[in-house]
Protein backbone atom coordinates (compact mmCIF):
# COMPACT_ATOMS: atom_id res chain seq x y z
CA UNK A 1 0.00 0.00 0.00
CA UNK A 2 1.46 3.94 -0.95
CA UNK A 3 2.98 4.75 2.73
CA UNK A 4 0.89 7.41 3.11
CA UNK A 5 -2.51 5.42 3.16
CA UNK A 6 -0.58 2.80 5.16
CA UNK A 7 0.00 5.47 7.50
CA UNK A 8 -3.63 6.93 7.82
CA UNK A 9 -4.52 2.80 8.30
CA UNK A 10 -2.36 2.96 11.22
CA UNK A 11 -4.09 5.88 12.56
CA UNK A 12 -7.68 4.47 12.05
CA UNK A 13 -6.70 1.57 13.31
CA UNK A 14 -4.76 2.70 16.31
CA UNK A 15 -7.82 2.34 18.86
CA UNK A 16 -7.14 -1.60 18.21
CA UNK A 17 -5.77 -3.21 21.84
CA UNK A 18 -2.29 -4.17 21.14
CA UNK A 19 -3.03 -7.94 20.85
CA UNK A 20 -5.48 -7.13 18.44
CA UNK A 21 -2.66 -5.04 16.42
CA UNK A 22 -0.26 -8.31 16.61
CA UNK A 23 -2.45 -9.89 14.36
CA UNK A 24 -1.29 -7.32 11.22
CA UNK A 25 1.51 -8.50 11.00
CA UNK A 26 4.05 -6.67 8.09
CA UNK A 27 3.48 -7.41 4.43
CA UNK A 28 6.29 -10.00 3.28
CA UNK A 29 7.40 -8.13 0.19
CA UNK A 30 8.64 -4.58 -0.02
CA UNK A 31 5.69 -3.31 -2.18
CA UNK A 32 6.03 -0.08 -1.36
CA UNK A 33 9.34 -0.03 -4.12
CA UNK A 34 6.89 -1.24 -6.88
CA UNK A 35 5.93 2.73 -7.97
CA UNK A 36 9.61 3.17 -8.56
CA UNK A 37 10.89 3.51 -12.24
CA UNK A 38 14.30 1.86 -11.10
CA UNK A 39 12.68 -1.08 -9.29
CA UNK A 40 10.27 -1.14 -12.39
CA UNK A 41 13.30 -1.55 -14.58
CA UNK A 42 15.09 -3.54 -12.53
CA UNK A 43 12.33 -6.58 -11.97
CA UNK A 44 11.45 -6.08 -16.28
CA UNK A 45 8.00 -5.47 -15.35
CA UNK A 46 6.39 -5.00 -18.48
CA UNK A 47 3.89 -2.17 -19.62
CA UNK A 48 0.87 -3.43 -18.76
CA UNK A 49 1.88 -4.62 -15.31
CA UNK A 50 3.24 -1.16 -14.24
CA UNK A 51 -0.23 -0.03 -15.38
CA UNK A 52 -2.52 -2.15 -13.20
CA UNK A 53 0.31 -1.31 -10.35
CA UNK A 54 -0.56 2.24 -11.24
CA UNK A 55 -4.20 1.74 -10.73
CA UNK A 56 -3.76 -0.46 -7.78
CA UNK A 57 -2.34 2.72 -5.91
CA UNK A 58 -4.38 5.03 -7.69
CA UNK A 59 -7.53 3.72 -6.30
CA UNK A 60 -5.48 3.37 -2.71
CA UNK A 61 -4.66 7.08 -2.77
CA UNK A 62 -8.71 7.82 -3.69
CA UNK A 63 -10.09 6.02 -0.57
CA UNK A 64 -7.63 8.17 0.98
CA UNK A 65 -8.56 10.93 -0.24
CA UNK A 66 -12.17 9.95 0.70
CA UNK A 67 -10.98 9.14 4.27
CA UNK A 68 -9.02 12.60 4.33
CA UNK A 69 -12.34 15.12 3.03
CA UNK A 70 -14.25 13.35 5.65
CA UNK A 71 -11.93 14.28 8.43
CA UNK A 72 -10.88 18.00 7.30
CA UNK A 73 -14.39 18.65 6.93
CA UNK A 74 -14.78 18.09 10.71
CA UNK A 75 -16.59 14.94 10.81
CA UNK A 76 -16.50 12.07 13.38
CA UNK A 77 -14.15 9.78 12.06
CA UNK A 78 -14.82 6.49 14.13
CA UNK A 79 -12.05 3.99 13.54
CA UNK A 80 -12.17 0.77 11.16
CA UNK A 81 -13.40 -2.29 12.46
CA UNK A 82 -9.45 -4.37 12.64
CA UNK A 83 -11.58 -7.07 10.52
CA UNK A 84 -12.30 -4.70 7.60
CA UNK A 85 -8.77 -2.87 7.65
CA UNK A 86 -7.29 -5.72 8.03
CA UNK A 87 -9.01 -7.16 4.84
CA UNK A 88 -7.86 -3.90 3.12
CA UNK A 89 -4.59 -4.03 4.07
CA UNK A 90 -4.30 -7.69 2.70
CA UNK A 91 -5.96 -6.84 -0.43
CA UNK A 92 -4.28 -4.11 -1.42
CA UNK A 93 -0.59 -6.52 -1.06
CA UNK A 94 -2.54 -10.10 -2.48
CA UNK A 95 -3.12 -7.91 -5.49
CA UNK A 96 0.14 -6.51 -5.85
CA UNK A 97 1.69 -9.64 -5.24
CA UNK A 98 -0.32 -11.05 -7.79
CA UNK A 99 1.03 -9.02 -11.12
CA UNK A 100 4.42 -10.27 -10.35
CA UNK A 101 6.39 -13.81 -11.05
CA UNK A 102 7.96 -15.82 -8.68
CA UNK A 103 11.34 -14.73 -9.49
CA UNK A 104 10.19 -10.81 -9.49
CA UNK A 105 8.82 -11.20 -6.14
CA UNK A 106 12.31 -12.55 -5.18
CA UNK A 107 14.27 -10.21 -6.49
CA UNK A 108 12.23 -7.40 -4.88
CA UNK A 109 13.36 -8.67 -1.29
CA UNK A 110 16.42 -8.59 -2.60
CA UNK A 111 16.00 -4.67 -3.40
CA UNK A 112 14.05 -4.38 -0.08
CA UNK A 113 17.17 -5.65 1.81
CA UNK A 114 19.55 -3.48 0.07
CA UNK A 115 17.44 -0.35 0.42
CA UNK A 116 17.32 -1.08 4.29
CA UNK A 117 20.66 -2.03 4.88
CA UNK A 118 21.70 -2.06 8.57
CA UNK A 119 18.17 -0.95 9.33
CA UNK A 120 16.82 -4.57 8.06
CA UNK A 121 19.65 -6.46 9.50
CA UNK A 122 17.63 -5.83 13.20
CA UNK A 123 14.14 -6.61 11.95
CA UNK A 124 13.57 -10.04 13.88
CA UNK A 125 12.85 -11.86 10.51
CA UNK A 126 16.58 -11.22 9.74
CA UNK A 127 17.84 -11.71 13.55
CA UNK A 128 16.04 -15.09 13.30
CA UNK A 129 17.69 -16.45 10.01
CA UNK A 130 21.69 -14.83 10.58
CA UNK A 131 21.17 -15.72 14.12
CA UNK A 132 22.62 -12.77 15.74
CA UNK A 133 23.77 -12.39 19.47
CA UNK A 134 21.85 -9.54 21.18
CA UNK A 135 25.58 -8.24 21.33
CA UNK A 136 25.13 -7.59 18.05
CA UNK A 137 21.77 -6.23 17.43
CA UNK A 138 22.65 -3.83 19.97
CA UNK A 139 26.17 -2.68 18.32
CA UNK A 140 24.04 -2.82 14.58
CA UNK A 141 21.37 -0.16 16.69
CA UNK A 142 24.21 2.48 17.36
CA UNK A 143 25.74 1.96 14.06
CA UNK A 144 23.12 2.92 12.46
CA UNK A 145 22.18 5.43 15.35
CA UNK A 146 25.87 7.25 15.01
CA UNK A 147 25.28 7.35 11.19
CA UNK A 148 21.97 8.41 11.04
CA UNK A 149 22.73 11.60 12.77
CA UNK A 150 25.69 12.47 10.38
CA UNK A 151 22.65 11.92 7.96
CA UNK A 152 20.30 14.59 9.32
CA UNK A 153 23.15 17.13 9.73
CA UNK A 154 23.74 16.87 6.01
CA UNK A 155 20.12 17.24 5.10
CA UNK A 156 19.90 20.35 7.59
CA UNK A 157 22.70 21.64 5.73
CA UNK A 158 20.59 21.11 1.91
CA UNK A 159 17.35 21.87 3.37
CA UNK A 160 17.44 24.61 5.31
CA UNK A 161 13.83 26.29 4.98
CA UNK A 162 12.30 23.21 4.02
CA UNK A 163 13.47 23.90 0.53
CA UNK A 164 16.49 22.27 -1.03
CA UNK A 165 19.04 24.97 -1.01
CA UNK A 166 21.37 26.54 -3.49
CA UNK A 167 20.60 27.70 -7.04
CA UNK A 168 19.78 24.24 -8.72
CA UNK A 169 17.49 22.12 -6.82
CA UNK A 170 17.57 19.62 -9.28
CA UNK A 171 21.86 19.33 -8.24
CA UNK A 172 20.68 19.60 -4.47
CA UNK A 173 18.31 16.50 -4.85
CA UNK A 174 20.60 14.39 -6.40
CA UNK A 175 23.46 15.21 -3.94
CA UNK A 176 20.78 14.35 -1.36
CA UNK A 177 20.11 11.28 -2.99
CA UNK A 178 23.61 10.22 -3.58
CA UNK A 179 24.54 11.40 0.22
CA UNK A 180 21.21 9.27 1.61
CA UNK A 181 22.82 6.17 -0.55
CA UNK A 182 26.32 6.61 0.43
CA UNK A 183 25.15 6.72 4.44
CA UNK A 184 23.56 3.16 3.60
CA UNK A 185 26.51 1.55 2.52
CA UNK A 186 28.65 3.08 5.06
CA UNK A 187 26.47 0.90 7.64
CA UNK A 188 26.35 -1.87 5.93
CA UNK A 189 30.41 -1.40 6.01
CA UNK A 190 29.46 -1.36 9.75
CA UNK A 191 27.67 -3.94 9.84
CA UNK A 192 30.17 -6.30 8.34
CA UNK A 193 32.58 -5.24 10.88
CA UNK A 194 29.75 -6.51 13.57
CA UNK A 195 28.55 -9.82 11.46
CA UNK A 196 30.67 -12.78 11.28
CA UNK A 197 32.04 -13.80 8.35
CA UNK A 198 29.27 -16.80 7.58
CA UNK A 199 26.82 -13.76 8.50
CA UNK A 200 28.18 -11.80 6.11
CA UNK A 201 28.30 -14.32 3.36
CA UNK A 202 24.63 -14.87 3.96
CA UNK A 203 23.19 -11.52 4.46
CA UNK A 204 25.02 -10.41 0.74
CA UNK A 205 23.85 -13.83 -0.70
CA UNK A 206 20.03 -12.71 0.18
CA UNK A 207 20.57 -9.24 -1.55
CA UNK A 208 22.02 -10.95 -4.96
CA UNK A 209 22.85 -8.28 -7.43
CA UNK A 210 24.05 -4.53 -6.60
CA UNK A 211 20.89 -1.91 -6.80
CA UNK A 212 21.43 1.61 -7.88
CA UNK A 213 19.52 2.18 -4.78
CA UNK A 214 20.50 6.48 -4.89
CA UNK A 215 17.16 6.17 -7.59
CA UNK A 216 14.69 5.38 -4.12
CA UNK A 217 15.55 8.54 -3.10
CA UNK A 218 14.87 11.35 -5.53
CA UNK A 219 11.59 12.46 -6.01
CA UNK A 220 9.16 10.36 -7.72
CA UNK A 221 6.28 11.08 -9.83
CA UNK A 222 3.07 9.89 -9.21
CA UNK A 223 1.78 6.56 -11.36
CA UNK A 224 -0.51 7.58 -13.75
CA UNK A 225 -2.97 5.57 -15.55
CA UNK A 226 -3.81 5.86 -19.00
CA UNK A 227 -7.10 5.56 -19.68
CA UNK A 228 -8.51 4.90 -23.29
CA UNK A 229 -10.88 7.46 -25.24
CA UNK A 230 -14.43 7.05 -24.88
CA UNK A 231 -13.79 4.83 -21.05
CA UNK A 232 -15.46 5.88 -18.23
CA UNK A 233 -14.73 5.76 -14.48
Amino acid sequence: MHRTVAILFAVLVGTLASAERKWITPPEYPLYLLPYASVQKDLQLSPAVVQKIAKVEADARQRQLKMLSSIEAGKQVAPIPRDEAVAEMRTHDATLVALLSASQRARLKEIGLQAEGINGLVKPSMTKVLLLTPDQVTRLLQASRMRQMELRKLRADLIGNGHLSGKNPKESANRLAAAQAKSIRIMDSDAEKILTAKQVKRWKGMMGRVFPIETLFLPQPLLSVKVRPGSHH
